[in-house]
């Protein structure tokens, strides 16, 4: 990729940023002027809290963008880069000449990849995937393929680029045909454990079968998923804010199919002609505290009860907006799209 691809001019929308985001996988946009010379750079994390405080993506990026970013030049020796992107915490940055002109972006070196965790990743892959029958009559739906791998490994070996090596799979319908695949994760060279429903315990009672003692925070995920999330990113999140259950969630804009009359009472007030609503969906992803399992019975539960009972007590839930790539690969349509990119 050609670093003019990840450039925009300040007065772009934060709405396009996003786009060249997510169509170059890039988490860094690079700001410049009419003569090619770097004024700022917007990264995903500036994105999100864009998102989190005004949910207005129309606006320009110069609101947005960090005017004094981090840059290199060419004499700095790739050791050195790869150093300074490591203490900064950044994947991408960029290199300028001599007048301020943008010739390069630098890319972390995944061979160098994440520090290892030692946080359990935790997979919910026992739902018997009704919507997409009959795909899923003869394959439990995170088996199904992805280009030329399951969901389930895409998944797996997303996590662990991140630097996450223990996996915990929740399994119930064909449960041997996951396990047999994948055995002790030895073939990924990474540890995966399994809990077997005996019953189907809905998207969170799979939790209160954790045996193993759990000192860090737990990434819990929907195995039928595709997305282009930084999971390290989110653990980070999670922590610096102190939270006890973080809900990644994804912003969607649902138009109404009819004009809207804006009344107080039975006097007119105004007509809106089919209003757009910016919503966030729950994308299945989750962080939270090892103290969750006390939260979860020994029964069929679904995530939404537990994280009612959890703001009940009065513990601290966030969201993590994402921008990036997401899909639930349990609907059929969103299915066939994501196999349709990857052919």
């Amino acid at each position: 990729m050609t670093f003019e691809k990840i450039t925009l001019n300040s007065t772009s929308t934060i709405k396009k940023a996003i786009k060249v985001m997510n169509m170059y996988k890039s988490q860094i946009i690079c700001v410049i002027n009419n003569k090619k010379k770097i004024i700022g750079t917007v990264t995903d994390g500036d994105v999100r809290r864009s998102i989190i405080k005004s949910n207005n993506l129309n606006q320009p990026i110069k609101k947005i963008m960090n005017k004094n970013p981090i840059y290199v030049s060419k004499s700095m020796s790739f050791e050195n880069i790869q150093r300074l992107m490591k203490v900064n915490s950044v994947l991408q940055i960029p290199e300028i000449d001599n007048s301020g002109k943008l010739v390069k972006v630098h890319y972390w070196n995944s061979k160098t990849g994440y520090r290892s965790k030692k946080n359990i990743f935790f997979i919910l892959a026992g739902g018997k995937g009704k919507r997409l029958w009959p795909l899923t009559k003869y394959l439990p739906k995170p088996m199904l393929k992805i280009g030329k791998r399951p969901i389930l490994e895409n998944l797996i070996k997303d996590a662990k680029s991140f630097g996450f090596n223990n996996f915990i799979i929740s399994v119930n319908y064909k449960k041997n045909k996951i396990i047999n695949y994948f055995k002790s994760g030895k073939k990924l060279n990474t540890k995966i454990k399994y809990i077997i429903e005996k019953k189907a315990l809905g998207t969170a009672g799979s939790l209160s079968l954790l045996k193993s003692k759990i000192n860090l925070p737990i990434i819990v995920t929907n195995g039928d998923i595709y997305s282009n999330i930084n999971f390290s990113e989110l653990l980070d999140f999670h922590n610096k804010n102190r939270a006890f259950a973080t809900v990644v969630v994804k912003q969607i804009e649902k138009t109404n199919s009819f004009g809207v009359v804006k009344a107080k009472g039975i006097t007119f007030r105004n007509f809106v002609e089919k209003p757009t609503e910016k919503i966030n969906i729950n994308t299945g992803i989750y962080v939270f505290d090892p103290k969750i399992v006390n939260f979860v019975p020994k029964k069929k539960i679904d995530m939404p009860e537990i994280l009612l009972k959890v703001k009940k007590r009065k513990k601290k839930i966030i969201i993590f907006p994402v921008h990036e790539e997401w899909s639930d690969l349990g609907l059929k349509k969103q299915l066939f799209a994501t196999q349709k990119k990857f052919k």
